[in-house]
């Protein structure tokens, strides 16, 4: 799923004087993603391609969604990258660079710049469990067509 010309958000959604009013999928992604669920028994990877955190919840919870893969901004092999991940020529493995909130109820107010302020503002001070943790280690075992090294 995509909108706009950068990888699903677009200065719609936000950009250097406009921030984001959500830390959800923007526009109408999440509805077009529950669908798609509701539609098949193929298991689906949810992409998300974003400089920042996406909460996807239900990507998260739902049986139908196998894996969720986050990946920052790509350069000219992006496309390239992607498809050796998705079709297992290559084995991806990473930590994530922030800690995704299940929501925004997750996170003190925005203009709370207090890092310890209930229920925290990082993954340092964060007193609940969020979505995806900072650092986790994520590793996909199985690689079909691996080449060997």
């Amino acid at each position: 799923m995509c909108q706009g010309p950068h990888n699903g958000s677009d200065t719609c959604q936000e950009d250097e004087a406009h921030d984001r009013t959500s830390i959800g999928l923007p526009g109408m992604q999440e509805d077009l993603l529950r669908a798609i669920a509701a539609q098949t028994s193929t298991p689906l990877v949810v992409v998300l391609m974003s400089g920042s955190a996406l909460s996807v919840p239900f990507a998260a919870q739902s049986p139908r969604v196998s894996s969720v893969l986050w990946t920052s901004y790509g350069g000219e092999e992006m496309g390239s990258a992607l498809a050796d991940v998705l079709l297992g020529v290559v084995s991806p493995s990473g930590r994530l660079p922030f800690t995704i909130p299940t929501s925004l109820a997750q996170l003190p107010p925005y203009l709370d710049m207090k890092m310890d302020r209930k229920p925290g503002r990082t993954h340092r001070y964060l007193t609940e469990e969020p979505l995806y943790a900072f650092v986790k280690m994520v590793i996909l075992s199985r690689c079909v067509r691996c080449p060997s090294r």
